[in-house]
């Protein structure tokens, strides 16, 4: 621990920014100032200073302090031949440039201060006076560390920019729910439509595959191909991609499983069965990607024909694995052991075979007692056999011997849903199978996570396979799944539903229909959603990207939901051509689900107009502002080597630059995190820290680029959204107030609410722009979210969106949408 700074080495600028300044400002036993408060020149900005002799263009100091969003100190280094009293004047003129970009009271740089090595000069940003502190007196407990604590510690600066964050804190934030009813209201429900009630069966079995006997059938009958996979435009590829591996990773293959095989897996037991002493073969993708059902497919479907009169499949399932890492070992041999005396059949001749070796080892021993007692020889193999039984190692090194070679068997054992686990508990995974592979010779698959390779590929254990073949799955789209379920559902119908359905209709009464009309809607259905309208299939992909799992439930929530009118539906089952389900419809359907109201809870979107804190200065654009940072972001090297990553505590400190507070800033972060708009490189955290890396997901894509811009979606989220307590809470609660028993209201009204909305948004772009002098220059987020609300207007075929105001125009044209 460095107790003073007079025995350092300062011989230039460079030395006396990190050698003095910095650690100064930052270490706990002097100023104590988070790393992540400090910025450096390369986040700074930059103005013109002074005038005449003085002037400095783009100049910006070394250092700036930042406490709750506020700029709170400016500091300045210089070699030990320059001055310290000029660099003080520079830091001066900086923060004068600063303090006169805010409103007029508000001056947040008080403190400048400046540093050649030899001095350290200390003053107000309006002050003459100022202290000069020698750096060979500096020292903890010193006067000049009293002085220097008095004006740069950390209890003090923080101070300084809560009290300023107070001072200009909006009104209490206010919805304009709270108008109508309260938050309780939006627990409200209109129910499921009874139309989709006699489909229940039919989709569950179908869509959610709750049983072996669905499963089975849809891996035969319904898999997705990778030579039918639908690609979509290349931006949209590049969200729902699903290798995060760089391309300059050339031991990558990916699995292409045809409708009749996989040559490449194929190649490689078949290589395998040539030897003997075992082998790894990792298939690497993301959670919900398809690896299990890939690797089932394979062992029941695609496998040639003289491989499955010859090959032993043992899947071992880590979902059902312990959580503590140091019983898996335990957990592997002994559901090995259960599936060889399963496929065995256990009887005694099984262990007699499985136990050759030490059955033959052990007479030898009792040779003499085998040839005279044979009673009591019998009763002490009995009992050693139960030793051996227990000797979890032995007993499935001996099975696995006993199908190898006694059998002539190819041994396949998959470490099945080991990505669902953490980083670190896959590593550990990925070790034990390296130990059963020499322990048993067998071909060992084991399912990474795509992030986990990446991240430790070039670490040990996983560095003995870097240069090894290793296979890569894409997951099937939704769009081509939804097709073959629907497909195979509409040929099984008569399996789920009665022969002749019945239904009640609102305003009708009971309709009646034969089964055979369910195909036909069935395929109407996934006309509108995919073929006629595919932004409602683009927004559905994106909600659920890599998960096709959470894709079908979504789909099957969304044909039940209630928003979907009997009245409608039954225009479609009837063979109406004039008829389909409006893009809206869909929209508040995914929404909604069966609730009258949006919320964030109700449906399977998320409001990225709110935000969690009390009162914050610009905080209704602070999703915004992070989704677009990050979808900047996308195509450049993340910081932790995979494409598009960013750092939370690095994507925080640029973030605060624009004049946000970075413990709300991760506040709302986490928020997105927990609702999936952004993911983690490491699937299994529960919460985001400074060192977590962070990417935008294919849903915060979606919500920001085409969501915001529909007005089914801005009215609905308008209504719990924080407003304010003025008139246009008021004239959106009221405008709500004059929704139907389903929360529907027509187009005009919609249109009122969401152009009330937007003057509240502008409104607040503009205030911030007065509290928040970066503001204007950094917050693009905020501009993209103003200008798509405005767009969604122009959706309405009936009247285009009027002209903006000239301030907004300009905006737009500088920053574009």
């Amino acid at each position: 621990m460095i107790k003073d700074f007079a025995n350092l080495e300062l011989n230039t600028e460079s030395d006396v920014e990190q050698k003095l300044i910095y650690q100064m400002l930052n270490r706990p036993e002097w100023c104590n100032i988070p790393s992540d408060a400090i910025k450096t020149k390369k986040y700074v900005p930059s103005f013109d200073i002074g005038k005449g002799k003085t002037e400095r263009r783009n100049y910006s100091p070394d250092y700036l302090v930042f406490s709750h969003g506020f700029p709170v100190a400016v500091l300045e280094a210089k070699s030990k031949n320059e001055s310290a009293i000029e660099a003080l004047q520079e830091a001066r003129m900086y923060a004068l440039a600063l303090n006169a970009k805010y409103p007029v009271g508000l001056n947040p740089v008080e403190t400048i201060a400046s540093c050649n090595g030899s001095q350290l000069v200390i003053s107000r940003w309006d002050s003459d006076e100022r202290y000069v502190v020698e750096i060979d007196k500096l020292e903890l407990g010193s006067n000049e560390y009293k002085i220097v604590l008095a004006a740069l510690g950390w209890s003090r600066l923080e101070k300084d920019g809560i009290a300023f964050e107070k001072k200009h804190q909006p009104e209490s934030k206010r919805y304009p729910i709270s108008l109508i009813g309260g938050f309780d209201i939006l627990k409200q429900r209109i129910g499921l439509n009874t139309f989709a009630e006699p489909l229940a069966p039919l989709m569950e079995y179908y869509f959610q595959a709750l049983s072996a006997a669905a499963e089975q059938e849809i891996l035969e009958k319904a898999y997705v191909s990778s030579d039918v996979i639908t690609r979509y435009e290349r931006l949209f590829e590049d969200y729902l991609r699903q290798r995060v591996v760089p391309s300059s990773d050339r031991s990558g293959v990916p699995v292409a499983p045809q409708e009749k095989g996989e040559p490449r897996l194929t190649e490689k037991l078949w290589e395998y069965g040539g030897r003997s002493d075992g082998a790894i073969q990792l298939i690497i993708g993301h959670v919900g990607s398809g690896k299990t059902s890939f690797i089932k497919r394979y062992a029941n479907f695609l496998q040639p024909h003289a491989m499955k009169g010859i090959a032993s499949w043992v899947q071992i399932d880590f979902n059902e694995a312990p959580s503590d890492p140091g019983d898996l070992q335990d957990f592997v041999l002994s559901r090995f052991i259960d599936a060889m005396i399963a496929e065995g059949e256990g009887d005694e001749n099984f262990y007699r075979e499985v136990y050759a070796s030490q059955i033959r080892n052990f007479r030898k021993l009792h040779q003499s007692l085998f040839d005279h007692n044979r009673e009591k020889y019998e009763e002490l193999l009995a009992d050693q056999k139960t030793k051996w039984f227990e000797d979890k190692k032995l007993t499935a090194g001996a099975m696995a011997q006993r199908c190898r070679k006694e059998l002539k068997r190819l041994l396949v054992v998959v470490f099945d849903n080991t990505d669902k686990r953490s980083r670190e508990s896959q590593v550990r995974i990925f070790e034990i199978a390296q130990w059963f592979v020499g322990l048993s010779g067998a071909f060992c698959i084991v399912a990474l996570r795509d992030t986990t390779w990446e991240r430790h590929k070039g670490e040990p254990p996983l560095d003995t396979l870097q240069n090894a073949t290793h296979f890569y799955i894409a997951p099937p789209r939704f769009y081509d799944v939804v097709e073959k379920r629907l497909k195979l559902a509409r040929q099984n119908v008569e399996r789920f539903v009665p022969k002749q359905v019945r239904y009640d209709v609102p305003g009708v009464g009971t309709v009646s229909y034969a089964r055979e009309k369910i195909s036909g809607f069935l395929e109407s259905l996934y006309s509108d959603i995919f073929r006629e309208r595919r932004l409602i299939g683009i927004i559905l992909e994106s909600l659920t990207d890599r998960n096709v799992r959470r894709s079908l439930d979504m789909f099957v929530r969304m044909i039940q939901s209630g928003h979907l009118s009997e009245a409608n539906i039954t225009k479609t089952v009837v063979g109406d051509p004039q008829y389909s389900i409006q893009e809206h419809i869909l929209v508040r359907a995914l929404m909604r689900q069966d609730y009258k109201y949006f919320a964030d809870e109700n449906g399977f979107t998320t409001n990225v107009a709110d935000y969690v804190a009390a009162n914050v200065r610009g905080g209704i654009f602070m999703r915004a502002e992070i989704l677009e940072y990050l979808i900047s972001f996308r195509k450049r090297p993340g910081e932790n080597g995979i494409e598009g990553f960013k750092q939370v505590g690095s994507l925080l400190s640029e973030l605060e630059l624009i004049g946000y507070s970075r413990e709300y800033l991760r506040q709302e972060l986490e928020f997105m995190f927990q609702r999936g708009l952004v993911i983690s490189d490491d699937d299994d955290k529960a919460k985001l820290g400074d060192a977590s890396f962070v990417r935008v997901h294919a849903s915060g894509w979606a919500h920001f680029t085409f969501l915001i811009r529909r007005m089914e979606y801005v009215h609905a989220i308008a209504l719990v959204s924080p407003i304010g307590s003025g008139d246009r809470t008021r004239k959106i609660a009221d405008t709500w107030r004059m929704c139907d028993g389903l929360g529907a209201l027509p187009i005009w009204r919609q249109k009122q609410i969401v152009e009330v909305f937007l003057a509240h948004l502008k409104a607040e772009y503009e205030m911030c722009g007065r509290l928040m002098p970066l503001f204007n220059e950094r917050a693009v987020g905020a501009k993209r979210l103003v200008i798509r609300v405005a767009e969604s207007l122009e959706h309405d075929p009936q009247k285009r969106v009027e002209s903006q105001p000239r301030l907004w125009e300009g905006i737009k044209d500088r920053h574009g949408g």
